[in-house]
């Protein structure tokens, strides 16, 4: 005989039922329109508005890196004071300490402990969604949404100039390209060629999160929130994808047969659960407001995207006017997601065992587990999955500082090209070659790498060879500079900030077309009489 559906089964089903004409996890692909450019092909920044525009993107850019690299130098340099300050006073407690941890270690102390008694369990109110054995849930947004690209393909073209043969892109074409599908982040279409015919909704009611557990304990003893959502210390644990299903299996997949024939793992880490535990998901915030219902394929909410009257009608006007309202398509059929539908997905963090480095705080029932605060109000808590020592611990904190470091004085050296050839075109030169203006960049990011170090660290802390260091990046790079700027010659603008001004004008192409004068028309010559 077979088993009557659980209530809650059979509703999750029916929704299902009445919401699968609108999911889709396919993309569909449309093109645009094409255009066509004789003659040479134009480059630059597009005019005076387009020129504006990157002028802005990218004097935004220059000063987001620089910002970006301070602060992560900073946050490594916080660290690292911190651990100094701290290694020689940890007090490193045996396991069985889980059961009363007040009676190891006093409270405001700074303790090391490594269990593989974890509980805990994670909820987010928004979609009604609960897992337990788990320290951390992170909800996962995708939204519906066109993508723009285009291509260009031009012709070559010869011509004399100054005596010699050279040849230049001519007869340019251009098409636009738009593809529909799920994307981790939302695109503006405003800007788009057609952008009322690939409109992207902006709606956004549940951004991506992440919910630390407030019930989390190693053996008896409570590990707060703030531990595990600590901003200076990532919680180091692996995650995996959530999918509810009946029985909490995995679901056949026409594919199976292929992965087992390749001797692929069914399902791979993704942890499965019930379904009947999503039976707060329907009477949810998510659910009521936004129409959010739980479609599985992956353990995905889905909610559809439904335009009002007057935006539908406005969206068809503009559409009109830009010549796209009789545009139709063959990928206007294919089956996929509604831009403006959003999708949401889970994975957790729930390892069998941890290691941490944390404050002995004040819990709602006793010592807890928080976060520890040294002289200079750094709050340090660290926790990672499996077994470590305190000191390891901090070499992979401080390694993933270092590492954060290292990228964005690599993100640094575009910012210093660009430095180095506004310093020269302030002076009134140019580089003469790429290599003086390469040494030129090296020379502007040692400089401010130097000068960085110098204020962040104040020469403490340091040893007297870190010093030495400090010092002599910076005299180095001063003399790779100037040996750099000899190699430069006299540029057409001239020097001071006004020729400046205009440099940095003609770079992005900041200048209204120029009126050309209507060209004369040639005589035609005079026919003579017999």
């Amino acid at each position: 005989a077979l088993t009557p559906l659980n209530p809650l089964i059979q509703t999750q089903r029916s929704q299902c039922a009445r919401m699968a004409h609108g999911y889709s996890s396919g993309w569909t692909y449309r093109q645009g329109r094409t255009y066509y450019q004789p003659g040479e092909r134009r480059s630059g920044g597009g005019g005076l508005v387009g020129g504006c525009c990157a002028a802005i993107f990218c004097s935004v850019f220059l000063i987001a890196i620089p910002f970006m690299a301070w602060t992560a130098e900073t946050a490594y340099h916080d660290m690292l004071v911190a651990f100094d300050e701290v290694k020689d006073h940890i007090i490193m407690l045996e396991p069985g300490c889980t059961s009363d941890i007040s009676a190891c270690a006093p409270k405001n102390s700074l303790i090391h402990l490594s269990s593989d008694s974890v509980s805990g369990s994670v909820e987010d109110p928004d979609f009604g969604v609960s897992v337990s054995a788990a320290l951390k849930l992170h909800r996962q947004v995708e939204y519906c949404q066109w993508q723009e690209t285009k291509t260009e393909k031009c012709e070559t073209c010869s011509r004399q100039r100054d005596g010699k043969e050279e040849t230049y892109s001519c007869n340019c074409v251009t098409t636009y390209h738009y593809i529909k599908g799920w994307r981790s982040h939302r695109i503006i279409s405003t800007f788009f060629d057609q952008p009322a015919a690939h409109h992207n909704p902006q709606r956004d009611p549940f951004p991506p999160s992440a919910f630390p557990s407030n019930n989390a304990r190693l053996g008896k003893t409570a590990v707060l929130p703030e531990l595990i959502a600590n901003p200076h210390h990532a919680f180091r644990a692996s995650s995996r994808g959530i999918e509810w299903t009946r029985g909490a299996q995995r679901e056949p997949r026409w594919y199976d047969s292929i992965l087992k024939f390749f001797n692929f793992r069914l399902g791979g880490t993704t942890r499965y659960e019930e379904v009947e535990n999503l039976r707060g998901a329907e009477n949810s915030a998510a659910a009521r407001k936004h129409n959010f219902v739980y479609v599985g394929q992956g353990g995905y909410f889905f909610s559809p995207y439904e335009a009002s009257q007057y935006e539908q009608l406005f969206k068809y006007f503009v559409e009109f006017l830009e010549g796209s309202l009789l545009d139709w398509q063959i990928g206007d059929i294919m089956p996929s997601c509604t831009a403006g539908d959003i999708r949401v997905h889970y994975a957790v963090q729930d390892p069998q065992e941890v290691s941490v480095v944390a404050g002995v705080a004040e819990g709602r029932s006793g010592a807890a587990l928080g976060l520890f605060r040294t002289s200079r109000d750094y709050e340090l808590g660290i926790l990672h999955e499996g077994f470590s020592s305190a000191y390891d611990m901090f070499d992979k904190e401080a390694w993933e500082g270092k590492k954060w470091c290292l990228l964005w004085r690599l993100l640094l050296l575009p910012c210093c090209w660009a430095f180095a050839h506004a310093i020269a075109a302030f002076s009134g030169v140019e580089f003469t070659s790429f290599k003086a203006a390469a040494a030129a960049t090296v020379a502007v990011e040692g400089v401010l790498i130097s000068v960085a170090w110098s204020l962040i660290w104040k020469f403490q802390f340091a040893s007297l060879l870190q010093h030495l260091a400090m010092v002599l990046l910076g005299v180095i790079s001063v003399g790779l500079g100037a040996v750099a700027m000899k190699q430069t010659q006299p540029s057409p603008y001239g020097s001071g900030f006004g020729n400046f001004v205009e440099w940095y004008r003609d770079v992005f192409g900041i200048r209204s077309p120029p009126v050309e004068a209507a060209p004369t028309p040639q005589q035609a010559p005079e026919r003579k009489e017999d």
